[in-house]
């Protein structure tokens, strides 16, 4: 067997990705591999148990078969007959013991006893520090109110922070994934389908002909039961178009990559939209049943044809009428994706809502392969007043944005904050304000797993359970074909003082008398009531294996409703006045590079999970650092070489803290540049992660609002090259 030195990033990837076998030449130790890897024939096992689990290490929750040896976690592998993603892990999921035996990870509750930022602490107890943050936060709330305090929290395990939060009408919550990911998305199908656009819809990969992604990097994200269903697309005939200035890794399998130029997606939709009309290829029955404001739809699409859509995205005229063809030929059996990560130039709400215009112009919402709202399978369809509350509420609500957040701790309104599982310092746009804001709070406390950047800034850090360790909330799973409920089950027990999330917010409640979801004795006791309503309890779901199938979905049949005021879908919604949402005239063009600069872009790795892995042995292995995709006929000119390491500087002056090794390809436009995100931690109590490759979001200093939602599009910010201490030549090029 050959050493984990030796073992190249394909065969990693073979061992640990879909439909592959797992990592079992070195996953065995379940730590660092080499220094067991000798031992391993002198080993003797005396217990050993497989116990079911969902994954945390990224958003996906893929049911995994942890085998526990002696108390110790030694190998992980997709849950048997599970119908999500069945035996297949990703990397990241085969690492995910190198989480839970990281030996930076945060072991004792401590207090602040250097400056803030500094990283000088004490060991406490937790008794010490539950009275510590509880009677800071009853000091701001008696003084104050709510509005002094705020919240930063992401993830499954913050579900219970925020339910005591929103006991105190705490309104100031951020959660980065939903500002980020899922507000803009939420509040475009909200308004055009009327659905809880909270809810992702149901992708029917099973009978699609065509898969359509504009900007989703599902390669690089690596949800791994998507990815399986796009690839059992593919192999069963479905076309699939791919839009993206950067040839993803999902770009590669495309029939159709269209390297658009940056922030002109939304002209491209509507060129789509256009010619399809025109030549009358979308869905006239549908339309005619289904629809209000197609007139009005048709008058603005006018304006962009092929000519014109083709001069403002670099995309040829020719390929816009094939790939439209193409996608109108598939109908209604075509998924025009949603998209996850939705903030980027500000401009986005619009951008979302031609998505889904166009979905309902070909007649796929609700139909076999297109996207199936979940309305469709059971789900309760929400009463229009509920959905026109909802959509109110994104529109007006700004309270919890990030951003917003900052500012009022800047000025001194917000003077305590807790983060639970989000690391503000590479989420929101401006990390030095950022930072000095934290500086300036009253008060600040911080729960994680690990040491992240934002924990140095805290006053009390509390050591949480990793998901290994710990229970969590009820998972509900819903696929086209099967509904599941599954939970997330400690495998070993806690290492060091950690504690599982529900008993660190119980001890909260307790002292700040407030919360009636925390009268249950432990989390055991919560999950069993809360699963009661499906006649399921922990002990079912354990001795059925890890998840319990609830009943067979009902077919579609053409039930397709909308709680909408018209009851339709609404390509411009009456509930807004016209003048302050439509589609076009005006396309809200998003800002050019500078002369001399690119812009710069972000994403995700297939073996990383944002900040979270960054000290993980062995996803470092694959990925130790990031690398600046630069294409390569401008990198000739520029006289740049493969593999050297340059500074970036973006338009505000402010410059990468270190150089970064540049990666020369043709897969990206020349006006654009490509990092991946979550790396350049500054905290030096990680001690694999310190330091190691260039952090986005500390090129990132502004942001562009979107006018509808309020979220900050963080890809308005660009970079010019710096070598040996000059910045390059990009005038003209």
């Amino acid at each position: 067997m050959k050493p984990f030195s030796q073992i190249t990033r394909r065969k990693f990837l073979q061992l640990s990705g879909i439909g592959a076998a797992t990592l079992a030449s070195f996953a065995r130790t379940g730590h660092a591999a080499p220094a067991f890897l000798k031992k391993q024939s002198a080993f003797i096992s005396n217990k050993v148990q497989n116990i079911p689990t969902v994954c945390n290490m990224c958003k996906a929750r893929c049911l995994v078969s942890c085998k526990v040896v002696n108390g110790r976690v030694v190998k992980i592998d997709g849950l048997a007959d599970n119908p999500y993603n069945g035996m297949a892990v990703c990397a990241r999921g085969n690492a995910a013991s190198e989480l839970l035996y990281d030996v930076d990870r945060l072991k004792y509750p401590m207090k602040r006893v250097g400056e803030r930022g500094e990283g000088k602490w004490a060991r406490i107890s937790w008794g010490e520090a539950i009275d510590t943050i509880s009677q800071q936060l009853e000091k701001a709330l008696r003084s104050s109110g709510p509005k002094a305090l705020a919240l930063f929290a992401k993830g499954s395990s913050s579900s219970y922070i925020k339910e005591l939060f929103a006991e105190f009408s705490i309104a100031q919550v951020n959660d980065v994934s939903s500002e980020q990911c899922g507000m803009n998305r939420e509040l475009a199908y909200r308004l055009t389908f009327g659905n809880d656009g909270a809810q992702f819809p149901l992708l029917d990969y099973a009978n699609t002909s065509c898969v359509v992604l504009v900007g989703s990097h599902l390669g690089e994200n690596v949800d791994v039961a998507e990815l399986q269903n796009l690839a059992r697309a593919r192999g069963n005939g479905a076309k699939l178009i791919v839009v993206d200035p950067r040839f993803s890794s999902v770009a590669a399998k495309a029939d159709n990559h269209l390297m658009i130029r940056p922030g002109t997606d939304q002209v491209l939709l509507m060129g789509w939209i256009n010619y399809i009309i025109d030549a009358g290829l979308y869905d006239v029955g549908y339309v005619s049943q289904h629809v209000t404001g197609f007139a009005e739809l048709r008058r603005d699409a006018s304006f962009y044809s092929l000519e014109k859509a083709a001069e403002i995205t670099g995309i040829p005229a020719e390929v816009i009428r094939q790939t439209a063809t193409m996608i109108a030929a598939a109908a209604p059996g075509v998924i025009i994706h949603p998209g996850n990560h939705s903030a980027w130039y500000g401009n986005d709400v619009q951008r979302l809502r031609t998505q889904a215009i166009l979905a309902g112009l070909l007649g796929s919402w609700g139909s076999r392969g297109g996207l199936l709202p979940r309305t469709a399978f059971g789900d309760e369809l929400p009463p229009v007043h509920a959905n026109q509350q909802a959509i109110a509420e994104l529109l007006k609500n700004r309270d919890w944005h990030g951003a917003t957040i900052i500012k009022k701790m800047e000025k001194g309104a917000v003077r305590v904050v807790g983060c639970w599982g989000q690391n503000p310092l590479h989420s929101i746009v401006n990390p030095y304000r950022t930072r000095k804001a934290f500086m300036a709070a009253d008060f600040v406390f911080a729960c994680d797993v690990l040491p992240s950047d934002t924990t140095l800034f805290a006053d009390i850090i509390l050591p949480e359970a990793s998901f290994l360790e710990r229970y969590d909330v009820v998972d509900r799973y819903q696929t086209t074909a099967q509904n599941f409920i599954a939970v997330r089950t400690p495998v070993v027990a806690p290492a060091y003082e950690a504690r599982d999330p529900y008993w660190i917010v119980k001890q909260l409640s307790t002292r700040l008398g407030r919360g009636d979801g925390f009268r249950f004795a432990d989390v055991r006791a919560r999950l069993d009531h809360e699963l009661a309503k499906d006649d399921l309890s922990l002990a079912k779901i354990a001795a059925e294996g890890g998840f319990a199938l609830l009943p067979k979905v009902a077919e579609l049949e053409n039930n397709v409703r909308f709680a909408t005021p018209s009851g339709k879908i609404e390509f411009f919604p009456k509930s807004l006045s016209a003048d302050r949402l439509t589609l076009v005239p005006n396309y809200d063009e998003v800002p050019a590079p500078p002369q001399g600069f690119a812009r710069l872009l972000s994403g995700r790795s297939p073996v990383h999970s944002q900040t979270l892995t960054c000290n993980n042995k062995w996803l470092r292995h694959e990925m130790a650092e990031n690398e600046l995709w630069l294409n390569e006929q401008l990198a000739e000119k520029l006289l740049v070489k493969a593999g050297e390491r340059l500074f970036l500087e973006n338009q505000d002056g402010v410059r990468s803290m270190k150089p970064i090794v540049v990666k020369l390809t043709p897969g990206i436009r020349a006006d654009c540049v490509y990092l991946v995100h979550g790396f350049g931690a500054r905290s030096p109590l990680l001690q694999q992660g310190f330091d190691q490759g260039v952090g986005d979001m500390m090129l990132m200093t502004r942001s562009r609002r979107d006018q509808f939602s309020g979220s900050r599009g963080l890809r308005v910010n660009f970079v010019r090259l710096i070598k040996n201490g000059k910045p390059l030549d990009m005038r003209n090029l």
